[in-house]
């Protein structure tokens, strides 16, 4: 849209009126790509299709879909591997939701308020998430019951806080928040009513989206420390927060880690988003081996560090 304005007067005057149907909107900020210059000429970009859930094997081909083309963020599939819950963004009104997606070909919305960054929990019966105002829900993963309160709004500023994992054994959960003076921090938020969330880290750096090892014994997350994200993994302590040694894993930027499911490789994205596997030996101690380039993934969504502008 446009509307003539009077500098002498700090005014607008007229009526509004459409310069082009459809343009791109920024898929983590509510602003249209565009911008005029003095002369009046305007550069936009064309309008966002956005993208396809895509199965891939590990050599890179496509397997198959799920669903149709939209705006997706944060998949996550069920522990049984018949379904999948993911952010879904309205390209209207930008506003997200949470879906859940059955292998089978059913669709349907899961969270009915504003809510992001689903995480199933170890049995597959419920799924945590962040609603609008920071504060962390759980709810069925049937839907047949309402949703449950597990941490009240934050003091933190909008995309504040993630929930990031569930342990295999049910006792916690872990999130990452954002604080204005160290920026995002791993905390533990123990399973039980009254129970208080536990510092991880909470250093001057940002450490971001910790998942536990399935023996629940490490918690592999990314960190800026060197000056860019890179996956690290510590041991997790029982009680506390993680003061023991750390393992660098990756050595050419990384995200989003991922293990899998019988503890003997860890999966992250690169800097330059391919996606990589590193195979790490069942010892007493942590011993990861070189990283492996798995292939190009395509993706190019958003982190949550640089929504926020940390990185």
């Amino acid at each position: 849209m446009a509307q003539p304005f009077a500098a002498a007067n700090l005014q607008v005057q007229g009526e509004p009126f459409v310069v082009l149907e459809k343009i791109t909107r920024r898929v983590n900020i509510p602003g249209g790509s565009f911008s005029a210059s003095r002369s009046g000429v305007l550069l936009v970009s064309a309008p966002v299709f956005g993208s396809q859930l895509t199965w891939f094997d590990r050599a890179g081909q496509r397997t198959g879909t799920i669903g149709e083309p939209g705006l997706y963020l944060s998949p996550g599939i069920s522990p049984d591997e018949k379904s999948l819950i993911v952010d879904r963004i309205d390209p209207a009104t930008f506003s997200t939701n949470v879906w859940l997606f059955s292998f089978g070909g059913t669709a349907s919305r899961f969270a009915f308020s504003q809510a992001q960054r689903p995480v199933w929990s170890p049995d597959g019966k419920q799924i945590a998430y962040e609603a609008l105002d920071t504060a962390i829900y759980e709810k069925p993963a049937s839907g047949k019951e309402d949703q449950t309160l597990l941490l009240a709004p934050g003091h933190t500023p909008p995309d504040g806080r993630v929930p990031c994992d569930w342990s295999r054994d049910g006792r916690f959960r872990i999130f990452a928040e954002m604080n204005e003076k160290t920026g995002f921090d791993l905390w533990k938020l123990p399973i039980g009513g009254g129970r208080k969330p536990v510092a991880l880290l909470n250093g001057e750096f940002n450490e971001f989206c910790g998942v536990v090892s399935p023996d629940g014994r490490w918690i592999a997350y990314s960190s800026d420390e060197s000056g860019r994200a890179e996956i690290y993994v510590q041991l997790l302590p029982e009680d506390g927060p993680m003061t023991g040694r750390k393992w660098q894993v990756s050595y050419e930027g990384g995200s989003w880690p991922r293990w899998r499911r019988d503890g003997k490789e860890l999966f992250y994205l690169d800097g330059e988003r391919s996606m990589v596997a590193v195979s790490v030996a069942r010892v007493d101690s942590f011993e990861p081996a070189t990283p492996r380039l798995l292939f190009s993934t395509g993706i190019h969504g958003p982190d949550a560090l640089r929504r926020v502008g940390r990185w």
